[in-house]
């Protein structure tokens, strides 16, 4: 029986997993997949404005020393960002007192917000998939002093940002923030 062959980009495997295990020892956490490997999945951040910032040779240096035969992956998702815009609107309706001659200013910034679509982010995510074994895990934790050489920070998502991220990719509706969201 030939297995169907999966296509760059595909999150089928991402998406369908036996839930979220918990590497003690590591203190790590991964999604457990449908073939028995483990999904580690870290969120890289950068500064732009930093003349160390050095994305190219930190993927380099990272696919340089990928262990044979295991699967590396990027995620660029993009999703609604309402937090900023939520404690601003939040600070905004908390003033009890509004002049005269601020009546108007006050009506336009609360039907801009309340009208004006929310602002996006792009977050990228780095998926490893690996079978668990002690090399494969001793490598993933060395990530992040490998990539902080070249200014690119990374985050390894628990628990709880596994299923929010997971959420946000099969489901983009369901961000938890929408009933609070002014729209």
């Amino acid at each position: 029986m030939k297995t169907p062959k999966t296509l760059p980009g595909s999150t089928t495997e991402f998406v369908w997993c036996r839930g979220v295990v918990r590497f003690e020892e590591q203190g790590v956490d991964a999604l457990l997949s449908v073939d028995g490997s483990y999904r580690f999945i870290a969120e890289l951040t950068a500064d732009p404005d930093r003349p160390e910032v050095q994305p190219e040779r930190a993927y380099q240096a990272l696919l340089n020393a990928l262990p044979p035969g295991r699967t590396l992956r990027l995620l660029q998702v993009i999703w609604v960002d309402p937090v900023q815009r939520l404690g601003f609107y939040r600070n905004f309706t908390s003033r009890s007192v509004v002049t005269a001659e601020m009546e108007e200013l006050y009506r336009a910034m609360d039907e801009f917000l309340r009208t004006y679509p929310l602002p996006y982010s792009r977050r990228t995510y780095l998926e490893f998939a690996a079978r668990g074994m002690v090399e494969e895990l001793t490598w993933w934790l060395g990530i992040p002093g490998m990539l902080e050489m070249y200014g690119v920070r990374v985050q390894f998502l628990d628990a709880a940002k596994l299923v929010g991220l997971l959420r946000q990719v099969t489901n983009p509706g369901l961000s938890g923030h929408a009933q609070d969201v002014p729209r």
